[in-house]
């Protein structure tokens, strides 16, 4: 049937039937003065939407995206004092060495939020900064203006990370922050795929690794892992 339709000069059915347009069929050379029909192979414009599209999608999947790493909010690790100056993050860390007791950890007076360009931070009712995900657009601003370096980039379609920058021993962070990584390891012995170890007496997530299985964050006695479970799942909504 394809071979006589093709006789005849007429589009076979796969050609027809192809939701791409990935096939084209038509003459291709001319030999002893005589048309040569044939189904190709080839990429149509439609096709070459499909691939970008997919080739976008993939690259917007494994863009850098900024995640505060700290949840140290003033209900969970309180301040040095009474903070009655300029509300900027870089002024109040320099008196005492920063306003919370936890010295490594987010101010939580806004200076981020004030040098993103796309308004994708926020300060929360208990002070501290959040990073909405699918608007930042990894400039890398709020990195650089962060006084305490408790801004890191992170891969976007990772959704576990450690919400801890303190690199003091256990038992004295613990008596600062009750969601403080302590490195009791026992992330470390949970993880299928060996993608964390305690480095600097912190918790460190190998994202080539990590394969979003949330074991940690269920073990981690503190707290201090976190899991962004409703963005995965819309992730997932959308790519499917």
């Amino acid at each position: 049937m394809c071979a006589e339709l093709q006789e005849e000069g007429k589009k076979p059915a796969c050609v027809i039937a192809c939701p791409t347009k990935a096939l084209v069929y038509g003459s291709f050379g001319n030999v002893a003065q005589e048309k040569h029909y044939k189904v190709v192979a080839t990429i149509s414009s439609e096709m070459k939407e499909i691939l970008l599209d997919k080739s976008e999608i993939e690259k917007k999947k494994n863009r850098l995206v900024a995640q505060v790493i700290c949840t140290g909010d003033t209900m969970k690790c309180k301040d040095k004092f009474e903070y009655k100056g300029v509300e900027d993050c870089i002024e109040a860390a320099k008196q005492e060495e920063g306003l919370k007791v936890c010295d490594y950890g987010c101010t939580g007076l806004g200076t981020c939020v004030r040098v993103c360009p796309v308004g994708a931070i926020e300060i929360t009712e208990n002070r501290i900064a959040k990073i909405i995900i699918e608007k930042c657009v990894g400039c890398e601003k709020c990195v650089e203006a962060c006084p305490k370096e408790v801004i890191k980039m992170v891969p976007q379609n990772r959704y576990i990370f450690l919400a801890c920058n303190n690199e003091e021993p256990g038992k004295i962070v613990r008596k600062k922050c009750s969601v403080s990584c302590i490195a009791c390891g026992l992330c470390v012995k949970i993880c299928p795929v060996q993608a964390i170890e305690i480095e600097n007496k912190l918790a460190r997530i190998d994202y080539e690794k990590c394969i979003n299985c949330f074991m940690c964050e269920k073990k981690c006695p503190t707290k201090a892992i976190k899991g962004d479970r409703e963005r995965r799942n819309r992730d997932k909504n959308r790519a499917s």
